[in-house]
């Protein structure tokens, strides 16, 4: 409860916007830290791509590069998508 009341005493400070500037501010530094995690992900694939010739005899090696890169993208995302509606949620009661 006490979390509820400083959203309170927060909204009767501010004004109407600062809620929706944080969450915009909050989804572009997030848009951009998804993106920084992303980049390695796409790169390991394109390495995979180039690689295959060199490991053909090896596709363990290659099965395990790209399950590491699906690893990746999907926690990635997964997690993305949860500071997207945590905040969406700290939004929505700081209005």
């Amino acid at each position: 409860m006490a979390n509820a009341e400083a959203t309170k005493e927060l909204a009767a400070e501010h004004p109407w916007w600062v809620p929706i500037w944080e969450f915009l501010v909050h989804t572009v530094v997030g848009t951009i830290l998804f993106l920084l995690i992303a980049v390695p992900a796409v790169g390991l694939s394109l390495l995979i791509d180039a690689a295959q010739a060199y490991l053909y005899g090896k596709q363990v090696v290659v099965l395990a590069l790209t399950a590491v890169e699906y690893l990746i993208l999907a926690s990635d995302l997964f997690l993305f998508v949860v500071f997207i509606v945590r905040s969406v949620g700290r939004a929505i009661r700081a209005l």
